[in-house]
C-alpha cells in the first residue's frame, strides 16, 4: 500500500514537471624482479617439482649462463607434446619478435587528463567552434528516466502478482525499501536539475573545464560532444542525441541470426561499412602522428556504426566506418589488451612459478573513422613514463620458455578423462609488452612477456571483439602472469 501511494504521488508530481529545451608477486613476493631488472644480471630459472620437464640444479645454472643472444630466437615453434593431462600440446606458429632485438623494461605511472591536453586535441581535430552548451541532464531528462524506472516498477508488480520471485533474466526484484530510496533519489535529480543548458557563444576550446559535458557547435552547424574527467578524454562529431552507442559489426552478424531476432529488435538497421580498411588505417596513424601519440598503434580493429542513444534506447546510425583501439608500443613492441585474457578452463596453480597481477586498466586511444575522419575519439587510463629500469633486459633462452608453456598448460588445464579430446593448440606466440603491478607500490612495469595464443579444439573460432584466449610468460623469470579481476 505504501508503495502505491509513493508511486502515485511520483506520477503526480511528474506531471507538475516543466518541460524545457595483479599486484604482481615473483616467486614468494620480494624485490626479486625489481633487483634483477636493475642489474640486469642473467635470469635464473626454477621450476616446482609437479611441473613437467623438471630442470635439476645443474640444469638452471645452464639456462642462466645461456640467456644471451635474443638472436638465437628461432623463426618458429612447430611440437606436437603428450601432456600429464592427456591432451595433446599442438604448437605451430611462427614467433613474433622484434627486428632490432632490444627489448627495454619502462616504469609507468597512470596520471590524470588535463585541461589542456583536453584543448589541444580538440583544436588540432577541429575547427573553431561557433558556441557550446553544457551537456547535462535537465529537469525534462530526468523525468523521462524517472518515468522509465517507474514503468520498470509497475512491470515488477506483475511478477509479484504472479508470484515470481525473479525476473526473466534471473534478477532479483527490488524490495521495498530499495524502490522507495530510488525514487527519492530520482525526485532529488529532478529538483536539482536546470531547466535548460546554458549557451554561449565561443571562438575556441580554451573554456573546457575538467569533470565537464559539453556539446559543441561548428560553422557548417554539426554538433561534437565532449567530456572530459580525470580517467580520459572524448569527443564524438556529428551525434544528434546527449550519448552514443558503438555498433560492431559482429553483433549485426548475429542479429541476422533468427533465432535471436527477438534479442536485437530494437537495434538500428546496419549502415554498411564502404571506407577501405588501409585507407581507415592510414588516417588512424596520421591522426596519432598529429597529437603527438606515434608511440600507439593500431592493434584491434573493427567494422561498427555510431548511433544515437538517448535513455538506453537506440536511435537511427549517423556513421559507418572502422573502429581502431591503439596502444602504446613503448620500445617497438606493442601492450596487448587486457581483453586478450585466460579462458575459464584455465586453473591457476599456486607454486612458487605463478604470479598474480592484479588487474590494470589498460591506457587506449580509440579512434572510429569514415569518410569524413574521425568521428569520435577516446583517450582512456592515461599512463606517463617515470622511469627506464632496464635499456635492454636480459631475456630467458628459448628453450627455457618453451619448457615454462608446456609447464602451464600442463598444470593449469583442468584435467578430462577423455585422452581422445582434442589438442591444445596454440596458433599464434609474440614477444609483447605487458603492464605489471609492482609490489607495495602505484607504478608499473612495462616489460617483455611471451603471449601465447591457444584454443582448445581444432578449428575453433572466435567472434570478433571476443576475448582471446591466451597465457603470458615473463620473458625475465620465466613465471606465468595471470590478471584477476579484484586480486
Amino acid at each position: 500500500m505504501k508503495r502505491s501511494l509513493l508511486i502515485l504521488c511520483c506520477l503526480t508530481l511528474l506531471a507538475c514537471v516543466p518541460t524545457p529545451e595483479t599486484e604482481y608477486v615473483v616467486n614468494k613476493g620480494d624485490e626479486t624482479l625489481t633487483q634483477k631488472l636493475a642489474a640486469s644480471p642473467l635470469p635464473v630459472v626454477t621450476a616446482s617439482v609437479e611441473m613437467e620437464g623438471q630442470m635439476s640444479e645443474s640444469d638452471t645454472m645452464k639456462a642462466a649462463q645461456t640467456a644471451a643472444p635474443r638472436s638465437a630466437f628461432p623463426p618458429r615453434w612447430d611440437e606436437e607434446t603428450l601432456l600429464s593431462s592427456g591432451r595433446t600440446l599442438s604448437v605451430h606458429t611462427d614467433l613474433e619478435t622484434k627486428s632490432d632485438d632490444v627489448y627495454p623494461v619502462y616504469r609507468t605511472r597512470t596520471v590524470e587528463m588535463d585541461v589542456q591536453t583536453g584543448v589541444e586535441i580538440l583544436s588540432a581535430l577541429l575547427p573553431p567552434p561557433i558556441s557550446v552548451e553544457e551537456n547535462t541532464t535537465t529537469k525534462r531528462g530526468w523525468t523521462e528516466q524517472f518515468k522509465q524506472y517507474l514503468a520498470e516498477v509497475e512491470a515488477q508488480q506483475a511478477y509479484i502478482a504472479g508470484g515470481r520471485t525473479e525476473t526473466d533474466h534471473d534478477d532479483a526484484l527490488w524490495s521495498d525499501e530499495e524502490i522507495d530510496n530510488r525514487c527519492q533519489w530520482y525526485m532529488e535529480q529532478i529538483a536539482a536539475a536546470p531547466d535548460a543548458n546554458r549557451r554561449e557563444e565561443v571562438s575556441d576550446y580554451t573554456g573546457l573545464t575538467m569533470n565537464s559535458q559539453n556539446v559543441y557547435r561548428l560553422a557548417n552547424g554539426e554538433r561534437v560532444l565532449t567530456r572530459l574527467h580525470g580517467n580520459g578524454f572524448s569527443l564524438v562529431r556529428g551525434a544528434l542525441a546527449e550519448s552514443v552507442y558503438l555498433y560492431p559489426e559482429f553483433l549485426y552478424e548475429q542479429s541476422q541470426d533468427p533465432l535471436r531476432a527477438e534479442e536485437f529488435k530494437d537495434y538500428p538497421t546496419w549502415k554498411p561499412v564502404t571506407l577501405a580498411y588501409k585507407d581507415a588505417e592510414s588516417v588512424a596513424r596520421e591522426t596519432l602522428d598529429a597529437l603527438g601519440l606515434s608511440d600507439f598503434v593500431p592493434v584491434e580493429a573493427e567494422k561498427a556504426n555510431l548511433c544515437d542513444q538517448r535513455n538506453g534506447i537506440l536511435g537511427t546510425a549517423f556513421a559507418a566506418g572502422w573502429r581502431f583501439q591503439c596502444y602504446r608500443a613503448n620500445g617497438g613492441y606493442p601492450l596487448l589488451p587486457q581483453t586478450w585474457e585466460f579462458d575459464s578452463i584455465f586453473q591457476y596453480g599456486e607454486g612458487d612459478e605463478w604470479a598474480v597481477n592484479k588487474r590494470i586498466e589498460d591506457e587506449v586511444v580509440s579512434l572510429f573513422i569514415d569518410e569524413s575522419g574521425v568521428r569520435r575519439f577516446t583517450w582512456s587510463n592515461r599512463k606517463t613514463v617515470v622511469g627506464t629500469e632496464n635499456e635492454n633486459v636480459a631475456l630467458l633462452p628459448f628453450d627455457v620458455v618453451q619448457m615454462r608453456v608446456r609447464n602451464a598448460f600442463s598444470a593449469g588445464i583442468r584435467t578430462f578423462p577423455d585422452t581422445d579430446a582434442p589438442p591444445i593448440e596454440v596458433y599464434r606466440m609474440a614477444l609483447v609488452t605487458k603492464t605489471l603491478r609492482i609490489k607495495d607500490s602505484d607504478d608499473c612495469y612495462e616489460m617483455p612477456c611471451w603471449c601465447v595464443c591457444y584454443r582448445m579444439q581444432t578449428g575453433e573460432q572466435r567472434e570478433p571483439g571476443s576475448a582471446q584466449s591466451c597465457i603470458y610468460i615473463n620473458a625475465v623469470d620465466g613465471s606465468v602472469v595471470h590478471t584477476v579481476m579484484g586480486r
